[in-house]
Parts: C-alpha cells; structure tokens; sequence
C-alpha cells in the first residue's frame, strides 16, 4: 500500500468549524451520534461530488474458504476497466479461466478446460446510460449475446455479471448506509487518535462501524454479529486511496461468514466463508470522458449479435433485437 498525503480540509458542521482533526476535538464524555453522523454523511456528499468522472482499472475476485482447506476456491476472477461519469458508466470484466493463474492459487485447479468450462463466460461489458443498463457477453465457446433491461434492474445485473456492488465509485454505500434512520440509535464513541465507534443493537443482531480520523469522511470497517456471538456473520474492509487530491475506496473487501451448530457444545461455530475483493489499481479521477462512451455505437456490437430486450414482451418472450449503425433496430426488419 503506498503512503497517502492527506491535506487539512476545513468543512462547516452546524454553525462548528471542522477539519480533518474534528473527530478528536468532540467532547469524549458527551457524544453527540447525531452530530458525528451527520458530520460523516455530508462528508460522503461532498467526496462524492468530486467523483462524477472516473476511468479505472482493477480486479474483482470471488474466494471460497472451506474449513481445513488452506488454499481457497477461486470462484470467480476478473480483470475489469470502468468508465464512469456520473450516474453513467461502462464495465467491462474480462474473467479469468481456471486453468489459468488465478494469484498464487493455480494449483487447486484444472490445468486444461473441460467441456463445462467452454460455456463460461470470458468476456462482458455492462453498459449504464442513466435509463436502461445493457449487458453483452462473451462465452468461451465464441457464442454471444446481449440483453437490455429498464434502469431497475441495474443493480441485479452487476450482480450476475460478479460485481456484487449498487455502484462502482460510491463503494462506501454498500456496508453502511448513512442515511439509515436507526443508526441515531446507535451507541458511539470518540476515538483519541480521530473517528468514532458506532454500535446499533437489534432484536436479533448488532452492527458495528468505525470512522478513523484520517480524512473527515474514512469508514474502514463495517461488521455485522448475531447477538451471542462474537464472530461477524458479515464484515467490511475498505482501504482508501486518493486521485487529484480526491478520496476513493481503493480496495473493499466483503466477507460473510456460514456458521454451523455444533451438537456437543450447541455453539455456533465458523465452518466456511465467502470472500468478495475488489480492488483499483489505476483510478483517474480527473479523466475526460465524452458523453459518445457511453452510448450504444461505443460498443461496436456485430449486426448478428442477437439483443434480447426484456423492456418488451412480445408472447412471453423479450423482443429480440439487433445492432446497425449504432442504433437497435427489430431482428424482422434486418
């Protein structure tokens, strides 16, 4: 991890003056959560304004850790590169065969394809224009397809594509939401060297998150127990980097762990976990992205690539389309 340069930033609070030091100088013995909450929520606003327009590249990997088994599964592994201008963006994920080296891991795995393997994905791009998201996809066996759906269905596709995240930027918003009304409710804490401890019990679980001081707005872990337990049954890393003197998640890692009852002891006890990590190795905050990127002629898509739109229903079917001259035109018509 390279070291990080933070500069002082002066922000208004409720009529309070606050810098990067302003965790530090609340009062320990009188917390005010809704006064840290709402210092840390116009933080994640005013970072976000600065990322309207990004390019990155990075790597999205998917782990299985089976108990008594050193070495994971690799069930999932990509090499991505995203365009994004706000709320706009394009991804594309170039997956990782498992015969090939996936990080240090390749001896777990299949050294030739096997037939199952040629009917995996190698290749997709998800396409967001701010009103309907578009998916195309590359098998292994060179056959193709496209698929275009309303906006709402945005989040579901990243999610089949295996980037399990409501946006590729604002990467804060998945462990804890802000704007959460219950988390008034929450039990904090100052913490000397800057940020605060957050702790909200529920009937059946606790949420913990911490807010280190580096920075005015530097969520670094968001953990989930159930009550009794000591062991998260969900648990948030994120590592910040910068860009132009911008903040951004660098590196986030989800981990959820499957939990078991032991007969002798009936204590839950770990037996598994599932382990998500995405990482940017390159991230432009300042890059100048034309608003041609993320339309339809950026794809270059083949007139033969068949495009199912699900936005029609045409005899309980979606409408098939195809792509000439950068537009979508009926599969009849061609």
């Amino acid at each position: 991890m390279k070291h990080l340069i933070f500069l002082p930033v002066v922000i208004f609070v409720q009529g309070l003056v606050l810098n990067s030091h302003a965790w530090a100088q609340l009062d320990p013995s009188k917390p005010d959560t809704r006064q840290l909450l709402s210092t840390a929520r116009q933080a994640l606003e005013r970072n976000a304004a600065e990322l309207q327009s990004v390019t990155a590249q990075g790597r999205i990997r998917h782990l299985q850790f089976d108990r008594d088994v050193e070495a994971p599964v690799v069930a999932l592994d990509a090499d991505l590169l995203l365009l994004y201008d706000a709320p706009k963006f394009r991804l594309h994920l170039q997956y990782r065969a498992p015969w090939e080296n996936f990080g240090g891991h390749s001896s777990q795995l299949p050294l030739e394809p096997n037939e199952a393997d040629q009917h995996k994905l190698e290749q997709q791009t998800l396409l967001f224009d701010g009103q309907t998201v578009l998916t195309v996809e590359r098998k292994r066996d060179g056959s193709s397809r496209g698929d275009i759906y309303f906006d709402f269905h945005k989040q579901n596709m990243l999610r089949l594509a295996g980037f399990p995240f409501e946006d590729p930027v604002m990467l804060w918003n998945e462990p804890l939401r802000l704007d959460r009304a219950d988390l008034s409710a929450s039990e904090t804490k100052p913490l000397s060297g800057g940020g605060f401890l957050g702790v909200l019990t529920k009937d059946t679980y606790r949420l913990k998150y911490y807010f280190l001081g580096a920075f005015e707005f530097d969520l670094r872990r968001v953990s989930s127990y159930r009550l009794g337990e000591d062991i998260p049954f969900r648990d948030w890393h994120l590592n910040w980097g910068q860009s132009q003197g911008v903040h951004y998640v660098e590196r986030l890692v989800r981990r959820i762990n499957e939990a078991t009852t032991a007969d002798d002891a009936f204590q839950r006890s770990v037996r598994s976990h599932e382990q998500v990590e995405l990482e940017y190795k390159t991230f432009d905050v300042a890059a100048a992205i034309g608003p041609e990127a993320f339309e339809l002629s950026a794809l270059a898509l083949p007139e033969s690539l068949p495009i199912y739109d699900h936005r029609v229903n045409v005899n309980g079917k979606p409408k098939v389309l195809h792509c000439r001259d950068g537009k979508l035109v009926d599969a009849q018509s061609r």
